[in-house]
């Protein structure tokens, strides 16, 4: 394998990304630092096969690029809010409606703390999900992205009255409506988001 520069192997616009005041610069490019491809400080070289040449051009390339989500990416964003959903509905809004968070009710106190943890953990999701609409163009994730750091928020708040044993039934009836709207909001725009039933910690 030979040395060849870096500036001849990206496309010449992105040249001013590697270039700064006379010098290649490594922070302004981190993922050619990350795969290691630099060589000194004043002469930055690279000593790898065509194929990862192509791999680390298209690494500068795609953050620049407003291609729209995938069909793989939109089944992940389906996939946390589905989780999301199954832990509200399983440990929250089914035990409420049995009244199982009614003063009286058979260990009413852990079943509270349990819906808490459920809550939390479905804030982890959206919030997973919510990070996959960052500076997406995609119609789908747009949409229901609008919907979700509210959501977000609300799950949170809810989560940690329930999670100290405070019993917050109107903050549950508003998890409810809230999901009904993005389950139904999903569905007009072609997604069914179904319970996923996923493991959550201490539950």
């Amino acid at each position: 394998m030979c040395l060849v520069p870096v500036t001849r192997l990206v496309p010449v616009q992105y040249e001013y990304l590697l270039k700064q005041n006379g010098r290649y610069d490594k922070s302004l490019v981190p993922d050619f630092h990350m795969w290691g491809l630099w060589g000194t400080e004043t002469e930055p070289m690279l000593q790898i096969r065509p194929a990862i040449v192509l791999a680390a051009t298209l690494v500068i390339t795609a953050p620049l690029q407003g291609a729209q989500a995938t069909a793989l990416e939109k089944a992940k964003f389906v996939f946390h809010l589905g989780a999301a959903y199954y832990a509200f509905n399983t440990w929250v809004w089914k035990p409420y409606r049995q009244y199982e968070f009614k003063v009286g009710a058979p260990n009413q106190r852990t079943n509270i703390v349990k819906a808490g943890a459920a809550l939390l953990f479905a804030g982890y999701q959206v919030n997973s999900a919510i990070k996959m609409t960052r500076n997406t163009q995609d119609p789908f994730l747009k949409r229901i992205g609008a919907l979700l750091p509210n959501f977000s928020k609300s799950l949170t708040a809810v989560g940690d009255d329930l999670k100290n044993g405070r019993f917050n039934e109107q903050g549950i009836q508003q998890l409810n409506r809230s999901a009904t709207t993005l389950l139904n909001t999903a569905q007009q725009q072609g997604q069914t988001i179904r319970p996923v039933a996923v493991p959550i910690p201490g539950l």
